[in-house]
């Protein structure tokens, strides 16, 4: 009785651990200069912020200044206000005192595979179709 108090015990304690240290892999934020990918829940354009949706789930405002660079996918010039709900963007930025983060550049873009693959799961290999079918 005594053994199976400890294997259970230690499977609590494991999973315990594995369940605090996930929360903060998911919350690693990319290194400072690198952008980052968002889709938009809101333009608030009363309060020069754009509201945000991480992959992950997770909101962030992002507030924008006369400052602020605003491109589409080709580097053509955009302003803040040709932004809408539901585009996808690529954020430069820097947090200012307070945790206010503040937009550098703004691209607007979709992330394409290949992106995805570089951001989010570096080490996988590339798997090439061998069947031919689809593409």
């Amino acid at each position: 009785m005594n053994k199976l108090l400890k294997v259970i015990s230690l499977g609590l304690f494991a999973a315990l651990i594995f369940s605090a240290a996930a929360p903060v892999r998911a919350q690693k934020l990319p290194p400072p200069g690198n952008d980052e990918y968002f889709m938009i829940s809101s333009v608030d354009k009363a309060h020069n912020a754009l509201i945000l949706l991480r992959p992950t789930q997770i909101t962030a405002t992002l507030m924008v200044t006369d400052k602020t660079q605003f491109v589409d996918e080709n580097g053509k010039p955009l302003k803040f206000t040709d932004l809408r709900t539901g585009d996808a963007i690529f954020a430069t930025y820097s947090t200012k005192p307070g945790g206010v983060l503040t937009a550098e550049k703004v691209r607007k873009g979709m992330m394409t595979l290949t992106e995805m693959r570089k951001r989010y799961l570096p080490g996988l290999p590339v798997v090439r179709n061998p069947s031919g079918l689809g593409h």
